[in-house]
């Protein structure tokens, strides 16, 4: 099944060096860049929609959307070889909670050439407010929705590390612990000891 997928980094911003040569690595593997074009100013979401909408008119079964800031992992050569129509890995925002618990991210989310289809365009949405102030649903729990409505279930099969700024601080005690903190946090003052 590694042969009839690609493979598409979303690469907007810097690759993560480490994603980067695992792509290298697989037979069908491309930024999305050299796979299809948008101008600098479309948002993310308009970006998926326009992935999906070039894969379609390939050859291949399946597509791989992964964010350029993910870390590959075993769970990530698992999911290449799955057979669901839609599946993702989870991993970690940068408020050190895990994206979507209950669907499957758009940073690490392969999709069926036949989930495409009977999904439909827009694949992936935003909705805010009526104040337009706040978020509603961002892409993820879009279609998520949107692929539940077609009669398929998103399934998480693992999870993939998410590169995200943190900082790292000595804890100041005898164990050598280390004290981690997600400067992009709603709670700035919260520590995670290991």
């Amino acid at each position: 099944m590694i042969d009839k997928t690609i493979i598409v980094v979303v690469d907007g911003a810097n690759v993560n060096p480490v994603l980067k040569r695992w792509l290298q690595d697989q037979p069908n593997g491309t930024l999305a860049s050299e796979f299809c074009s948008w101008k600098s100013t479309d948002m993310y979401v308009c970006r998926l929609n326009r992935i999906i909408a070039e894969f379609l008119r390939t050859k291949y079964d399946w597509v791989l959307l992964l964010d350029a800031d993910i870390y590959p992992t075993d769970d990530l050569n698992k999911l290449l070889v799955s057979s669901l129509d839609v599946a993702g890995c989870s991993y970690v925002g940068k408020d050190s909670r895990t994206v979507h618990p209950d669907g499957v991210p758009s940073g690490c989310l392969r999709i069926s050439r036949a989930a495409a289809e009977k999904i439909g365009a827009p694949w992936f949405s935003i909705e805010v407010t009526p104040d337009g102030e706040s978020l509603i649903d961002c892409p993820c729990e879009s279609f998520t929705k949107r692929a539940k409505a077609a009669g398929y279930l998103p399934v998480n099969i693992g999870s993939v590390g998410h590169l995200i700024p943190m900082v790292v601080l000595p804890a100041g005690d005898k164990e050598q612990q280390i004290a981690i903190r997600f400067p992009a946090q709603y709670d700035l003052s919260k520590e995670i000891r290991v």
